[in-house]
């Protein structure tokens, strides 16, 4: 499999990246949802095949499905315990390091992954860095009982933050709602700019009903430059405040462009 846009060759060559800069023979480590995703487990499978051993746990049962076709060992979480490292995709990411997750509707069992690793790193290619998080809608995991209950819950509180008439739609539609792999609907919510994103996290973690933030925070050094040709740039200590053991966890970012060397890594100071 080969991509197609630069998009993809830049999220591909950030799973290259990842795979040999962290992964080592034994590992046992978590695999992440979305496009991203697939293109690293893609690049795994076919390490794999070359010798690499390593046990996944699989953060939807659609990345199960593609890690099996492709070779990848899978296990249970419950039976393998703690994680290695997981590496997983985002969906927009500022330059404090905080991330929107979510549009692969993995919100839930990605928490819990993540939880189970001492590390995670997250790739994402340079499309998805923005200056304030917002424009991606937030998906937001909610339970289906009671869940117009819980939208009023999530525009009243986003009227607290100052959001007047914000479009939350139902993934998927009303008629043929998105169900996650947890059995729970997914609100997109169109904020357009989010001014406080950890204020509105922890607000949004005390709504009854919901199930899972769509909000990430790290604590990130931010590492120019982004733009070379087939570059990586990597942000150094991005830890995440509720998974306060992760220290030592990096963002890769994988960049595309015409010409010059397939890579160039920089690390962070």
């Amino acid at each position: 499999m080969e991509p197609d846009s630069s998009q993809d060759k830049a999220k591909r060559a950030a799973g290259v990246q990842a795979i040999a800069t962290y992964l080592k023979n034994g590992m046992k480590i978590g695999l992440g949802s979305g496009t991203t995703s697939r293109w690293f487990i893609h690049t795994l499978g076919d390490r794999v095949k070359q010798g690499l051993e390593v046990i996944g746990a699989p953060t939807s049962n659609s990345t199960r499905d593609l890690a099996r076709q492709l070779g990848v060992p899978l296990a249970d979480l419950n039976d393998v315990g703690e994680l290695d490292l997981t590496i997983d995709g985002a969906d927009e990411i500022d330059a404090n390091g905080r991330m929107i997750k979510g549009g692969a509707a993995n919100l839930l069992w990605e928490k819990i992954i993540a939880c189970a690793s001492m590390k995670m790193v997250a790739l994402v290619d340079e499309s998805k860095v923005v200056s304030k998080l917002g424009k991606f809608p937030l998906p937001i995991e909610v339970i289906p009982f009671g869940w117009r209950t819980t939208e009023g819950h999530l525009k009243k509180l986003f009227s607290d933050f100052g959001w007047t008439d914000i479009p939350i739609k139902v993934r998927g539609g009303l008629q043929t709602p998105l169900i996650t792999d947890s059995g729970h609907y997914l609100l997109d919510c169109e904020l357009g700019e989010i001014g406080d994103p950890d204020g509105l996290a922890l607000k949004l973690n005390q709504i009854p009903g919901v199930v899972h933030r769509p909000t990430e925070r790290y604590d990130a050094v931010w590492c120019p430059p982004l733009r070379l040709a087939g570059s990586y740039a990597r942000l150094r200590n991005p830890v995440l405040e509720h998974l306060g053991r992760l220290e030592g966890s990096w963002i890769i970012i994988g960049t595309s462009g015409g010409g010059g060397r397939d890579s160039e890594f920089f690390q962070a100071s």
